[in-house]
């Protein structure tokens, strides 16, 4: 697998958030998992891990990453896609 690199770490690495921080980060995630959900896929392993940032400025561009998986119930056509790690 070949990422983007993002060398600005995950959401841990930079604890504690300001409130228009947070608010930022939450909505940017809202969104992805929006975007997603209207392609039929489904993540279902979201984590601090998954988010991260482009580099260390304090307005950092955010990148989810969501690793894909198939599962049983996609093969049985319950689902169209999941996402998981």
């Amino acid at each position: 697998m070949v990422m983007e690199l993002c060398s600005g770490g995950y959401l841990y690495t930079r604890d504690p958030y300001t409130e228009d921080q947070a608010a930022r980060i939450v909505s940017g995630v809202i969104n992805a998992v929006g975007y997603m959900h209207e392609h039929n896929i489904i993540h279902r392993d979201l984590k601090y891990e998954n988010v991260m940032f482009v580099n260390n400025g304090p307005k950092a561009e955010i990148k989810y990453y969501f690793p894909f998986q198939i599962q049983e119930s996609l093969i049985l056509g319950l689902v169209k896609n999941i996402c998981q790690t």
